[in-house]
């Protein structure tokens, strides 16, 4: 099997698992921020809420409490500003081609690999027919279609997020009063089954901002 392969770049590249909807947002543009919560070693989220972040000298901080003594530092795990990010997503092959679809986009991304299907499949006949959406942490670095460049990081309590922050995580409210009661939502539908990484605990979260630096057509054969 042949496969499509990345030029050579001495941007170090990192993966980050996505889901549909953000997926989306990210080929309409509307998307350019997310957010992640920050992994801290056991012993120091015994009482995370008396932990406090800062930035000296270029590195993030952390202090046991707001006028304690420093017990680490904080890396980001996605990178660091001018690194990449390649997007792993839900997808899967289609046809006897191995063509590669995504569901984000299906069936678009299908019809312009395959401009002559006359009838195209729905998502329950593909399932009929024995190809299923795959999971996007299996997906390999050469089946991305979309590369991220990291444009800015840092560490803030959830609940201190922005309505610029919101709108640039693809949201979108009317009223910038409640932005953050939807904001709320939408995450924790995310971490239902994860009490510590709701919104009511406001954990640490990394905010990462990022452009497209590439998209591609990926043939699978």
């Amino acid at each position: 099997m042949n496969y499509l392969s990345r030029q050579a770049t001495q941007t170090k590249e990192r993966p980050i698992v996505f889901n549909m909807e953000t997926v989306k947002g990210i080929l309409t543009g509307e998307r350019t921020m997310v957010r992640r919560v920050v992994k801290f070693k056991d012993h120091l989220t015994e009482d995370i809420t008396r932990l406090h972040i800062e930035k000296k000298d270029g590195d993030w901080w952390l202090f046991n409490e707001p006028n304690g003594w420093m017990i680490g530092k904080p890396k980001c795990p996605y990178g660091e500003i001018g690194e990449s990010l390649w997007v792993r997503e839900t997808w899967q092959q289609v046809s006897d081609q191995n063509y590669l679809t995504y569901k984000a986009s299906y069936p678009n991304d299908l019809l312009e690999k395959m401009p002559y299907l006359e009838n195209v499949p729905s998502m329950e006949q593909l399932k009929e027919k024995g190809y299923y959406w795959n999971s996007p942490v299996s997906m390999p670095k050469q089946f991305s279609r979309l590369l991220l460049e990291i444009t800015d990081t840092r560490i803030e309590r959830l609940q201190d997020i922005s309505h610029q922050d919101y709108e640039k995580e693809g949201l979108w409210s009317p009223h910038k009063h409640s932005y953050k009661q939807e904001f709320s939502k939408h995450w924790d539908s995310f971490y239902e089954l994860n009490s510590g990484r709701r919104w009511d605990n406001n954990p640490w979260v990394w905010c990462i901002n990022f452009r497209v630096i590439e998209r591609r057509s990926v043939l699978s054969k």
